[in-house]
């Protein structure tokens, strides 16, 4: 859908520092909401302490940058259609002056059409050959009109799928620095005894989104992120204390 993934991951590894990335990455600001008194709100009843040397605020600040590093691909799908629809329009605008011009060109009167025979004959050819790709180039450019694909169908729910996974890729390595726990995965049922780690997802995402997870969202992210090869979050926005 878009290459968040190569460029997220290639620049916290430190292949290709660029510091225009740190400034999005690093953003505070997209949730203010996510501090301290939230996320202790939020996981009240919690059954993990966090490890020692960890605090409240510490979390807030990780769980904050988590999910800020996964907003860069909210717009893109949507900034495609977009574009893609505006080109279309363009086209479309652009076929219907070609026609218009190859129906006054076909309605020329007799008399203009003696009179232009009458000049030289460079002046009679090139009318000629305008007259010939005209209509060619309204068939053309129907075509082309026709070939640009604009994106319908599911893609807003798929969307919303991959950043479900992409925030719980980034979320459950905090979740480990914090507590010193592995991220898995109970293959138990009904959603409550699926584990730690997909609770304290569930709790951070409803805090941060604001949405609580259905148990299906909620297994599909926490499993399909599982599956991603991981990653090591960067010191100079992901501090250890």
């Amino acid at each position: 859908m878009d290459e968040f993934e190569e460029h997220f991951e290639r620049w916290a590894r430190g292949d290709a520092p660029d510091p225009s990335l740190s400034a999005i990455y690093g953003n505070d600001g997209r949730f203010p909401h996510v501090h301290e008194d939230g996320v202790i709100a939020a996981l009240a009843n919690y059954p993990l302490d966090l490890v020692n040397g960890r605090s409240m605020n510490w979390l807030a600040l990780m769980v904050r940058r988590a999910f800020g590093v996964c907003v860069p691909q909210l717009s893109a799908m949507p900034q495609a259609i977009e574009a893609a629809k505006d080109t279309r329009a363009q086209i479309v605008k652009l076929t219907a002056s070609f026609e218009k011009a190859s129906q006054l060109i076909g309605a020329i009167s007799e008399v203009a059409e003696a009179q232009l025979m009458a000049m030289d004959d460079e002046a009679w050819d090139r009318f000629q050959a305008i007259s010939k790709m005209l209509p060619n180039a309204v068939t053309d450019l129907r075509n082309v009109a026709a070939g640009i694909e604009i994106p319908t169908g599911p893609w807003r729910s798929q969307a919303a799928k991959e950043l479900r996974t992409r925030q719980a890729h980034v979320l459950m390595q905090v979740f480990e620095l914090a507590f010193g726990e592995e991220a898995t995965v109970n293959g138990w049922k009904p959603a409550e005894n699926y584990g730690v780690w997909p609770d304290f997802f569930f709790r951070m995402h409803s805090l941060a989104i604001g949405i609580d997870l259905s148990p299906d969202q909620l297994r599909a992210a926490v499993d399909d992120a599982a599956s991603r090869p991981r990653f090591s979050l960067p010191h100079s926005i992901f501090p250890e204390s």
